[in-house]
């Protein structure tokens, strides 16, 4: 499947999942040391089509999960919600809540 067409499936099944279920995706940050929460950051809905790309997400399962964010996974999401992820001694994952 090419990625335009990969993208328009994945555009109808993010659609499901934003009216149906009302999914929130949000970047969890917590200390390496402790493993505490530290910070949370919401995604806009507007994101969740180049979220889904991003994360390479093929299936709507795929929403279910928590993952460890790559180095440029956090830059996109940083230009997206305008705000600094990154730093020493921290875990950064995302989740997608209801």
């Amino acid at each position: 499947m090419g990625l335009k067409l990969r993208l328009e499936w994945f555009s109808k099944q993010t659609k499901f999942y934003k009216e149906g279920k009302k999914v929130k995706p949000i970047v969890e940050i917590f200390d390496i040391a402790t493993e505490e929460l530290i910070q949370t950051v919401e995604i806009p809905g507007v994101y969740l089509d180049p979220l889904a790309a991003l994360m390479g997400w093929t299936k709507p399962e795929d929403f279910c999960f928590v993952y460890d964010l790559l180095p440029q996974q956090i830059k996109t999401i940083e230009e997206w919600t305008h705000t600094t992820l990154d730093g020493d001694n921290r875990i950064i994952q995302i989740v997608c809540l209801e």
